[in-house]
């Protein structure tokens, strides 16, 4: 018989059988799919469990509207913020303006395709003011190809950051009793070379001898004593760098030479003939590689040879420096000295330290304040046995090349009307005197007040002042800069040189934003001041 023949008995039989299969299959999956959700609430809450305990803030960002999506206990334990308050903020308003800055350059670079670490610290401002430092991790979540959301995990390290802070400050207080005791030492040496001078000039004076040479070594101390404040200004960031667009190519053979003049060591330049002009102080620039040079020559006392290298390099975002991406000169000193200790490398920038017996340990110091007052980056490798290199980064200038005059250390005299601005009755004495010697005619003013009255009156008598030097600092009075704003409402061409020995105020390193046409920084040589003067004068008959 075949199975179409089967009975209807048979038939139902089979479907009873194949029910009570399926009832089967039905419970089996239902009490799979009742394992499975049993296993997802599980994990659910175990997740729940760890997102809200977790020992950091976690919180998840739209990133189209800035809107928190989601946070955990702890982000509103940090922020004193409840939860509903803070679904109602955005992003931007809890982070302080440097820290949302940086995140919007990082999400700009995301939406370019490249690359940004996920690791990285910000800051947030609580709710009652206070600024929390925090460890942040931060992964993005994606729609299209298209970044939509960010899971951040925020590790408060205010804390740590304070103690760093605090650790930072005893190191900078043990810096600075080293760099007292340097400063006193040096200095006393320079007074006694000073006041040793002048006294036996005084005593040659009376016995009717030649004082020249007394006054002559007076004068070289003085200029030392004077290397040593200009050093000591960069180092306290109140000596701003006059800059020019210049080419450093001079700057670089020259201070080397004079560095190693009377010493056993060479010198071998490699510097290209097209290196990119920088915005740079050319005294203080060569100050930094008259040091680095001294440094290695005091690295190979048996002599030996130096290699400067100067070249154009193009950095890239990701160039492993702490420079921004762009054009810079690349500047390697190297020497073929023992090399620096793996202990010592870490403090060869700090004031006065140093493992030599010559020198006293601020260069190193201050060329370091020097390149990062340059927005550049200064950095050394070094092996025992192998030498020491020193690498310099300078921001390269796309303004035109100021060419260089060909100017002698000389005097050059003048004529006209100069009024002397100074609070110290001895600098105005000699300033005068000097003028005078120059060839001018000469008026004195103790402070901003008393200069403008003076000038006023020289206008009215039909005699007017041809320029001004300016004291930038008067203490208790009015001083430079208020009284030139004053002056150029009363005479917009007032032709005035800003003077000055220390100032944080950026006015020494940008002087002709704030209407001044020169500037003499103190203590000035007859030379120096006379070439200022001569260019005021100068520029100011063009003008006119």
């Amino acid at each position: 018989m075949k199975d179409t023949d089967k009975t209807k008995e048979e038939l139902l039989a089979e479907i009873a059988s194949l029910s009570r299969r399926i009832e089967t299959l039905e419970k089996a999956e239902a009490d799979h799919r009742k394992t499975i959700e049993e296993a997802l609430r599980e994990s659910e809450a175990k997740y729940r469990q760890l997102f809200e305990y977790a020992p950091a803030a976690i919180y998840e960002i739209e990133l189209e509207t800035g809107k928190f999506i989601s946070l955990n206990a702890v982000a509103c334990e940090y922020s004193g913020y409840t939860k509903e308050e803070f679904l109602e903020l955005k992003v931007w308003d809890v982070l302080t303006e440097q820290s949302l800055t940086k995140q919007l350059e990082r999400y700009d670079k995301i939406m370019k395709g490249e690359s940004v670490p996920n690791i990285f610290e910000t800051e947030i401002i609580a709710k009652d003011g206070r600024k929390i430092c925090g460890l942040v991790n931060s992964r993005f979540g994606y729609e299209n190809g298209k970044p939509v959301r960010v899971t951040t995990v925020f590790h408060d390290i205010t804390e740590k950051k304070r103690l760093e802070q605090e650790l930072l400050k005893a190191q900078k207080l043990e810096s600075l009793g080293v760099l007292a005791g340097g400063i006193a030492h040096d200095f006393n040496n320079f007074l006694s070379g000073i006041m040793g001078n002048i006294s036996l000039a005084k005593l040659e004076a009376e016995q009717g001898e030649d004082i020249i040479e007394a006054l002559d070594e007076a004068l070289r101390v003085t200029s030392r004593a004077s290397a040593l404040t200009r050093q000591l200004l960069v180092f306290s960031k109140g000596g701003a760098p006059v800059k020019k667009t210049a080419s450093i190519s001079e700057v670089l053979r020259d201070s080397t030479v004079f560095a190693l003049r009377g010493s056993k060591a060479r010198c071998e330049f490699n510097i290209i003939e097209d290196l990119w002009p920088v915005n740079v102080d050319l005294g203080q620039f060569s100050q930094v590689i008259h040091n680095l040079a001294i440094n290695a020559v005091q690295a190979m006392p048996q002599g030996g040879v130096i290699r400067l290298n100067a070249c154009n390099v193009a950095l890239e975002a990701r160039s492993g420096l702490p420079l921004e991406a762009g054009r810079y000169v690349k500047i390697s000193i190297q020497d073929e000295g023992l090399g620096i200790p793996q202990e010592h490398l870490a403090k060869i920038f700090d004031p006065y330290f140093t493992t030599k017996h010559q020198g006293s340990g601020l260069g190193l110091s201050m060329s370091y304040t020097t390149i990062y007052a340059h927005e550049g980056y200064i950095e050394v490798d070094s092996e025992m046995g192998e030498g020491t290199t020193f690498c310099i980064y300078m921001p390269a200038s796309h303004e035109k090349l100021v060419e260089k005059g060909d100017r002698e250390e000389r005097l050059i005299k003048g004529e006209g009307k100069i009024l002397v601005m100074d609070d110290d009755e001895s600098i105005r004495n000699v300033t005068e005197k000097i003028l005078i010697e120059l060839g001018y005619d000469v008026g004195c003013a103790s402070d901003g007040a008393e200069t403008i009255a003076v000038y006023q009156d020289a206008a009215r008598s039909g005699h007017p002042f041809d320029a001004i030097i300016m004291d930038l600092t008067i203490p208790g009075g009015m001083g430079g800069k208020e009284t030139i704003e004053r002056l150029l409402k009363i005479d917009p061409k007032v032709a005035a040189i800003v003077s000055s020995g220390y100032s944080n105020d950026p006015i020494m390193s940008d002087f002709e934003k704030y209407g001044f046409r020169g500037v003499a920084t103190k203590p000035y040589s007859i030379e120096k001041l006379s070439w200022v003067l001569h260019d005021v004068l100068m520029e100011a008959k063009e003008r006119n």
